[in-house]
């Protein structure tokens, strides 16, 4: 799944339309349940947005450095996280 969903990643980040959508199709079921506390009007407008920062965020994503278990045990000691091999 986090292969899959990384690939789906740099495929967006590579401005590959298909993949954008799919990640926000991926997501909407979540975004909608959310945005159920909104009214009808709001929920259109917050769901615009939402999806504009998915895209951004998808763009901006450093895919060379992604976080593992060690950077939130020790958020600032780097030195304490192991190697990968």
């Amino acid at each position: 799944m986090a292969h899959a969903l990384l690939s789906l990643i740099q495929k967006a980040k590579n401005e590959d339309e298909e993949a954008i959508l799919f990640l926000i199709q991926k997501f909407s079921p979540k975004i909608m349940r959310s945005l159920q506390q909104t009214t009808y009007q709001e929920q259109e407008d917050l769901q615009q947005e939402i999806h504009l920062k998915i895209i951004e965020a998808v763009r901006k994503y450093d895919l060379e450095h992604i976080p593992d278990i060690w950077n939130f045990i020790n958020p600032d000691d780097f030195s304490a996280r192991p190697m990968s091999s």
